[in-house]
Formats: C-alpha cells, structure tokens, sequence
C-alpha cells in the first residue's frame, strides 16, 4: 500500500483562517473610514485657515491702497461674498464700476494645488466648499473669515 501525503491545510483549519479574517476586517473597516474622514476633514480645515490668511493679507494691501474703493458705492457692496470661490469667480469676470484688483491679487495668490482643473476650488470631502465672510470697513479695517462647510455657517437660521 502507498501512503498518502497530507501536505496542505484541511478544509475546516482554511474556514477557520477566513472566519478570522473577516471578523478582523468587521472590526478594523470602520475604524479605517473614520480615520478618512477625519483626515479630509482636518486638510480642509488646513486649506480654510491658508486661504483666509491669504484673503486677509490682500484685504490688508485692499485698505492701503485708496484708489480701490474710489468707484465702490460702499465697502459693504464691493465685499459680499458668500464663498471663496465666488470670489475667484468675480476676478475673472470684474464688474464695472470698480477695481477688481483685490479679487485678482486674492485668485493669484491661492496655490495651484488648491485648484481643480475648471479652476474651481478643491476640497476633500464631497458637497463641501469655503465659506467666507468679510467684515469691518476700509477705515477700520477688514477681517477675513473662511470656514470649510456644506452650508453657510453665518447664514440667518430660520425661526420657528
């Protein structure tokens, strides 16, 4: 009689090693997708703070320069913007009446890598853009705020 050779595994010990490696990705997938999130969340916030440090040293050159505002009906009117990207959007098509120059300086001096290939912004995590606001005057000084959001966090919430 010939002996048999058992090399290998047995069916019960590769259904023993599939169990286990299921309950391990069970137990590590949902960790893994929270730490995704997480970090697009994180790199979004990151690429809120730059672009408002950005947008305030242009409001910043915007308040010493007199000319900008000399056509402006009010600081208030020149500086309603409701996302970052509409304001990249009005540096490419500038209204009559006044100098686009601060929306030009703020769109050129946003790196590259913040941009997609329409020349609209990048964020991480899916339906979210930069919010911004911009609030005091040209005598007392302008402030920029940008935050990464899917709605407008400054909008008036409705009252019940």
């Amino acid at each position: 009689m010939k002996k048999m050779n058992n090399k290998g595994f047995s069916l019960i010990e590769l259904i023993i090693v599939i169990a286990i490696m299921a309950v391990l990705v069970a137990v590590i997938a949902p960790n893994l997708t929270s730490y995704l999130g997480n970090s697009k969340k994180k790199t979004d916030n990151s690429n809120a703070d730059t672009l408002e440090s950005i947008i305030n040293a242009q409001l910043q050159n915007y308040c010493s320069d007199d000319s900008i505002t000399a056509a402006a009906s009010t600081d208030a009117d020149m500086l309603k913007y409701d996302t970052v990207q509409n304001l990249i959007a009005k540096a490419a098509k500038p209204a009559t009446g006044y100098d686009s120059q601060f929306e030009q300086n703020v769109k050129d001096n946003i790196p590259t890598k913040y941009m997609k290939s329409d020349g609209t912004l990048n964020t991480k995590q899916d339906g979210f853009q930069f919010y911004l606001k911009i609030t005091g005057t040209k005598d007392s000084g302008f402030s920029a705020e940008v935050k990464c959001a899917k709605t407008n966090p400054w909008s008036q919430q409705p009252t019940q």
